[in-house]
């Protein structure tokens, strides 16, 4: 690591009250080890050795195991439950990305994306002047600080009403934050083709 690089306490954001603040030691949402700020347990770790099956442990407990296929619906398996199609977990409209609806004990989610692309999680059924956000997620930040350029670690803040939940909002936000960055993806992807396309056009129109 470069030495004028420093990991700092990310908590740039609200992230007190209570609230559970959980760092990742890589912006990586298939490669990740996550901690509660503050302990240096690990008790969360996602692997993708393949590129293809992700599982999430929180400690040695096998949360969830990811299958991601190409022809095919990706798959999720809970410990103890038959596989079943992502998409039917968590949920999203036909012509959209987002948001992202999951429904745990009765109780219904939604990942949302705002105007930055950050993610957060809502509870619907709240009033809005009270706050929907139960959970959200910030990127990783490289900024510099009194002349030395500084790490702020990639976190997500879960509040204390759904940490009953902790390891589902942990999975979700894996995926959504995941599908998010591929959604981004391809969006450049496009947006490179187009470009490349005009000046192709420029290039032979006749003058």
């Amino acid at each position: 690591m470069d030495s004028q690089v420093t990991l700092v306490d990310p908590a740039v954001t609200d992230a007190a009250g209570g609230n559970i603040v959980l760092e990742f030691d890589r912006d990586d949402m298939k490669n990740a080890t996550i901690c509660i700020r503050g302990e240096h347990r690990p008790s969360y770790f996602v692997n993708t050795p393949d590129n293809r099956i992700t599982t999430i442990h929180a400690g040695d407990f096998l949360l969830a195991t990811v299958e991601r296929k190409t022809l095919r619906p990706d798959l999720i398996t809970f410990r103890d439950s038959p596989p079943m199609n992502l998409s039917d977990w968590l949920k999203s409209p036909v012509l959209s990305a987002f948001p992202i609806t999951l429904e745990e004990g009765g109780r219904r989610l939604e990942w949302r994306e705002n105007f930055v692309g950050q993610l957060s999680l809502h509870d619907p059924s709240k009033p809005q002047s009270q706050g929907t956000a139960v959970a959200w997620f910030t990127k990783s930040r490289r900024r510099v600080e009194n002349g030395k350029r500084v790490v702020h670690k990639a976190f997500l803040v879960v509040k204390p009403e759904v940490d009953y939940m902790r390891d589902i909002v942990v999975v979700s936000c894996l995926l959504a934050e995941h599908k998010l960055r591929m959604k981004a993806k391809n969006a450049a992807i496009t947006e490179g083709r187009a470009i490349q396309a005009q000046l192709s056009f420029n290039y032979w129109a006749p003058t």
